[in-house]
């Protein structure tokens, strides 16, 4: 079943009613323009580009996101479903084409050869979570592809990644020495490896005391507290990108990504910007801003998106001004950063950043679809009563 906006009038309690009905057709607008960005990234493979600079190699987590995507543009009736399988089928044939460690592939991936990169040959237990949720939304959303999306998940062995003795999940594989890395261990409860705990234990790989012992240290900004990794950590999707499939609100975890949220609002007129919006993005005078690296002058408008439940109408007043700024292209949504000092903007679309956006969108105007199909799936029920988060 897909959504519509007729069907909006129907689901109560949704918090983008305290916006207009031109507001929300603007955000129907917005999410179409993205959708034809996102779109245009699939590889002759079928896999995902990174950006528009269609480079040889993407990550799992585009992979993840992008298949999501095709869902979401389902949802909102820009495909028909025709389209959605005929997209479906040829991403998950070239994920079941990529090589396999205990049901894992390495991060990075050639879109022309499908061979994992020589550079950096780590399987990223972060990532693969992104691709895993992925594969249980498109299971819930296209039961034609239920099968091959049960096999790719339940091959995945998390166990092989739990250190026992640190009572831990390692984070990374090394492909080239075959090897662990035992100093690289996911323990921060904020960070956006939230799926690939989750389902270490969901899984039965690790005990639901993993989730409890996590690290929930966290860090102040006008008055709101949130966790860390927080702003210099990458910003709002580190705390908002797993919350795209997994269901965080009346959480602990959602309510620091609230607090988070609104303390960047809050940071705004205190640096006299006319915009906000503070995550890891491109960089319009080059680069990349991610980790230590955000800057108070350059925005990203998928920040201001990913919270878009607990703040509908600063969102849209956000991508209003953004759009004033000369942000929004003409057919493909909002380019990834602007630098409001220099008022220069990226000219590049990262795969990553448009779908968050659009999966936002898709949770928000199409009644939690999203999250609601992730939500409902036996492995999700069953670590969402074990994990104590979530079962309160």
């Amino acid at each position: 079943m897909w959504f519509n906006a007729a069907m909006l009038s129907l689901l109560a309690g949704i918090a983008v009613w305290q916006v207009s009905a031109s507001d929300l057709e603007y955000l129907r607008s917005v999410a179409r323009d993205t959708w034809h960005c996102v779109s245009k990234m699939e590889s002759a493979t079928g896999l995902p580009y990174d950006n528009t600079d269609r480079g040889e190699f993407t990550s799992v987590s585009n992979i993840g996101i992008f298949l999501t995507c095709v869902v979401a543009a389902r949802d909102f009736g820009f495909i028909d479903q025709a389209e959605q399988e005929r997209r479906l089928d040829k991403t998950i044939l070239a994920v079941e084409r990529l090589k396999s460690w205990h049901g894992f592939q390495q991060s990075w991936n050639s879109v022309l050869t499908l061979k994992g990169s020589t550079s950096d040959p780590w399987v990223s237990v972060l990532d693969s979570g992104n691709l895993a949720a992925a594969l249980i939304a498109v299971s819930q959303a296209a039961p034609h592809f239920r099968d091959r999306c049960k096999k790719l998940f339940d091959s995945m062995d998390w166990s092989f990644f739990w250190d026992k003795d640190h009572q831990a999940l390692i984070g990374g594989f090394n492909t080239s020495t075959n090897k662990v890395n035992p100093d690289w261990r996911l323990v921060q409860v904020g960070s956006d490896a939230q799926l690939s705990l989750f389902f270490a234990v969901a899984t039965g790989a690790a005990p639901p005391t993993l989730w409890d012992r996590l690290d929930r240290t966290k860090e102040t900004n006008h008055g709101l507290s949130y966790f860390h990794p927080g702003w210099q950590g990458g910003g709002l999707f580190m705390q908002f990108l797993s919350a795209i499939w997994l269901d965080e609100r009346n959480t602990e975890l959602g309510r620091s990504s609230r607090n988070f949220a609104e303390a960047q609002i809050k940071h705004r007129p205190v640096i006299e910007a006319p915009v906000w919006g503070w995550s890891a993005s491109d960089n319009p005078d080059g680069g990349y801003l991610g980790w230590q690296s955000i800057k108070d002058e350059v925005v990203t408008p998928h920040a201001c998106v990913l919270p878009i439940e607990y703040f509908p109408s600063e969102a849209v007043s956000n991508l209003r001004a953004l759009e004033s700024l000369g942000v929004r292209s003409k057919e493909d949504g909002f380019y990834d950063a602007y630098n409001w000092k220099e008022k220069k903007r990226s000219d590049k679309f990262l795969v990553l950043d448009q779908g968050m956006l659009l999966l936002s969108l898709d949770n928000e105007l199409n009644g939690q679809a999203i999250r609601k199909r992730f939500q409902s799936d036996a492995v999700v029920r069953y670590g969402r009563r074990l994990i104590s988060d979530f079962s309160k």
